[in-house]
């Protein structure tokens, strides 16, 4: 699967946090690259801003939704 943009689910898998501060990293995202207020961000802008590695965030989630880790 491959992954463009990254909603509250898929930041709470990957920052292992609850809805709340997946939702406000999203928030913060934008702001921080100044771009509209969505309840997405892309994966480049999370990885850009969490200075992470795409490939890494990618199967993070890809197992997270495998059941390779509980949200």
């Amino acid at each position: 699967m491959a992954l463009a943009f990254l909603y509250s689910k898929d930041i709470e898998i990957v920052n292992g946090v609850c809805d709340k501060t997946a939702r406000q990293y999203i928030k913060d995202i934008n702001i921080h690259f100044d771009l509209p207020a969505r309840n997405f961000v892309s994966l480049k802008s999370y990885c850009d801003y969490f200075r992470a590695d795409e490939r890494h965030v990618s199967a993070m989630i890809e197992s997270g939704y495998r059941g390779g880790k509980s949200p």
